[in-house]
């Protein structure tokens, strides 16, 4: 009996001392995830060293620009006058100043060759326009995929009488999924193209476009002929080169930036080689750009303007650029959509909420890297603790304690927070996919993997402790 009593007592001290060493080095391993994930969260958000926009801004302004876009007016029966006349309305470019910032540079401005671009107010004028019509969710509706488009034949103009239901007729590529926009017939067809020229140019008018002459000598073409071939025109850039619609492509376009190791020369070349791929770049005929001169005479008015430019290093000419609405597949992926991000309030958003989960990483950094010091000094004394004379290693409740602390910690932000690391699916815009995507990448990080490590090691120490501390219960109960 003696012998089994000393045997299970030196089995005890050699478990207690494997136990000690791997309960050690896996809680190490854990507080290095939680400072590698610190290091993650402060990288997020800080400015790198470009001074591009945050990632958080990224998903902060997912929705908002969405919905930005698919509420934007259409473009129906432009006037271009000195001044709008009642119940209309100018249509503001964007411009933007510099080409290495976006949302501090961009600025509405409402002129264009010292004209302003007007609009119907829609609202205003229901006699003559139903403003739920013209409202991007019912223009879905009777949308039309291009790749849907059977019977159609380019040079047969009696072909496109065939595409849209009965009542409606195709106006142009509506957004960026290539949805046919099937228009009502009691309407003009949005605009879907426009030429600016210092000379007059007899072809275009041949083509059907509608001329605009102004006073210094430009002549504006305007298109609003039925089509499925040219995007209908929403949003208007007037920009330094191929301008950003979204602040993700700059992280897009930066993300291998210290890889590379690009000098400041050539990030001009790294800044556009993903461009938006949906944006169209206006012809300008006889000229080759705006300068930035005549912007600030026809914008003389604008104090905000003049105060960015003071600010920042702005460029001395400038391109207007266009394109269409951010596209979903269909209405009911756009009624997906919105269910999950709340038009009126964009930060009622899942990507929304997720940014405001990764806080600053430092004080976490700091916190596990005094705990890891604590730990190995703990661990290089359990190397000379003589387990089979002494009984349990006394620090390892400092780690059980430790460990407790963590998982409630931890796991009770996981119940909180679960939802917003859940997957969302939708098909459209490809561009906006890829902010998903990232987001996926990012929620997929190990935030919360100390949460499943702190189970298994919570639960380990339990049994060791009531092997090492109930031997003697467990033995007299089977021997005596």
């Amino acid at each position: 009996m003696i012998l089994i009593k000393n045997l299970m007592s030196k089995v005890k001290g050699i478990l207690i001392n494997i136990f000690s060493k791997f309960y050690f080095l896996l809680l190490i391993s854990y507080l290095i995830l939680l400072i590698i994930q610190g290091f993650k969260n402060k990288k997020y958000n800080d400015f790198n060293s470009s001074k591009i926009i945050k990632e958080r801004v990224l998903y902060e302004q997912f929705s908002y620009e969405i919905y930005n876009s698919i509420n934007s007016p259409l473009i129906l029966d432009l006037k271009i006058q000195e001044e709008c006349e009642e119940n209309y309305q100018p249509l503001n470019f964007l411009l933007k100043i510099n080409p290495y910032y976006n949302f501090k540079s961009t600025i509405s401005i409402s002129h264009l060759f010292n004209n302003k671009f007007c609009i119907p107010i829609y609202e205003k004028l229901k006699n003559k326009y139903n403003p739920n019509e013209l409202k991007y969710h019912n223009l879905l509706i009777h949308s039309i995929n291009i790749n849907n488009i059977k019977n159609y034949y380019k040079n047969d103009k009696n072909s496109l009488n065939n595409i849209c239901e009965s009542g409606y007729k195709p106006c142009g590529i509506l957004d960026t999924m290539n949805n046919i926009l099937c228009f009502p017939t009691k309407y003009n067809c949005p605009l879907n193209d426009i030429i600016i020229s210092k000379n007059k140019n007899s072809s275009l008018i041949d083509e059907g476009y509608e001329e605009i002459n102004l006073n210094n000598s430009i002549s504006i073409y305007l298109n609003t002929n039925e089509n499925i071939e040219r995007p209908i025109i929403i949003t208007n850039f007037i920009s330094y080169d191929r301008p950003w619609n979204h602040e993700y492509q700059k992280i897009v376009a930066y993300k291998d930036e210290k890889k590379k190791k690009e000098k400041d020369k050539k990030r001009e070349q790294i800044l556009f080689e993903d461009y938006d791929i949906f944006m169209r770049k206006v012809s300008f005929n006889n000229f080759s750009f705006i300068p930035l001169n005549d912007i600030l005479i026809w914008e003389k008015s604008n104090d905000y303007l003049k105060k960015m430019l003071n600010e920042l290093r702005p460029s001395e000419s400038y391109y207007l650029f266009n394109k269409n609405y951010i596209g979903f597949k269909n209405y009911e992926e756009l009624e997906k959509f919105k269910k999950l991000f709340k038009e009126h309030d964009y930060r009622n958003a899942p990507l929304f909420k997720f940014s405001k989960t990764l806080c600053p990483g430092l004080a976490t950094i700091i916190i596990n890297i005094f705990f890891i010091i604590i730990l190995l000094f703990l661990l290089i004394i359990s190397f000379f603790y003589d387990y089979e004379d002494d009984g349990f290693f006394i620090p390892i409740y400092f780690c059980i304690i430790l460990s407790f602390i963590y998982f409630v910690v931890y796991i009770s932000i996981y119940f909180l927070d679960k939802n917003k690391f859940n997957i969302y699916q939708f098909t459209f815009d490809a561009q906006m996919e890829s902010v998903l995507n990232s987001f996926y990448k990012r929620n997929k990080q190990p935030v919360y993997l100390a949460s499943i490590i702190l189970i298994i090691i919570s639960l380990l120490p339990h049994i060791l402790i009531a092997l090492a501390f109930f031997s003697d219960t467990i033995y007299n109960c089977i021997f005596k």
